[in-house]
């Protein structure tokens, strides 16, 4: 089973810039679902980086 990479973080995450982009673009307020899968770290510090990169880099409200 291959580990799981939080939100924001591996080597997909560049990818993210234009769907942030426009999600801030039409001011997007709706909902964000977080998966969590197979991770290195605990559930708890796995939700903790997700939420971070919602608030962060969404701007979006948790």
């Amino acid at each position: 089973m291959p580990i799981f990479c939080e939100l924001g973080l591996g080597e997909l995450a560049s990818q993210f810039s234009p769907i942030i982009d426009y999600l801030k673009e039409i001011r997007y307020e709706g909902w964000v679902t977080v998966e969590i899968d197979q991770s290195t770290s605990t559930p708890y510090q796995s939700l903790k980086v997700c939420r971070d990169f919602i608030t962060r880099d969404l701007d979006l409200a948790v």
